[in-house]
């Protein structure tokens, strides 16, 4: 699934806006764009806007493939320490539910936590597919 990329929680308007002026309007088209590390060096350059930042970006943009993984949830996700699809494929869906659900309650990212069978469904679909964010 993808998502207008100003829905990208980290994402001000003016970096979406410079983002759109690259003709990169939605998260596949940033996953297009930023695969690699020249492209996201290249897209930095062209934009201004950090090479770090970009990277992040470009993971939400690979996560935002699996269903149910909208971007709030994958800001909550960032920070249960999951900011890659290898990160979230590791991980019990059982202890990962857990600590969303104390997460949410703490900052209150999202209005709701998928339950445990959801939760089950976003790792098990995550495992079913090949990252496409490349390091290196």
């Amino acid at each position: 699934m993808h998502y207008q990329i100003n829905s990208i929680k980290s994402i001000s308007a003016k970096q979406a806006a410079t983002l759109e002026q690259e003709g990169i309007m939605t998260s596949d088209a940033l996953l297009r764009a930023a695969r690699t590390p020249a492209d996201r060096r290249e897209l930095a350059r062209n934009t201004g806007i950090e090479e770090m930042k970009i990277f992040k970006w470009v993971n939400y943009a690979d996560l935002s493939r699996i269903d149910g993984l909208e971007p709030g949830l994958t800001a909550l996700l960032e920070q249960a320490g999951i900011t890659t699809m290898l990160d979230l494929r590791g991980r019990s869906p059982f202890s990962l539910h857990s600590k969303l659900v104390a997460l949410n309650k703490e900052h209150q990212v999202v209005n709701a936590v998928p339950d445990m069978l959801q939760m089950a469904d976003i790792v098990n679909h995550a495992k079913s597919l090949e990252p496409e964010v490349s390091y290196q």
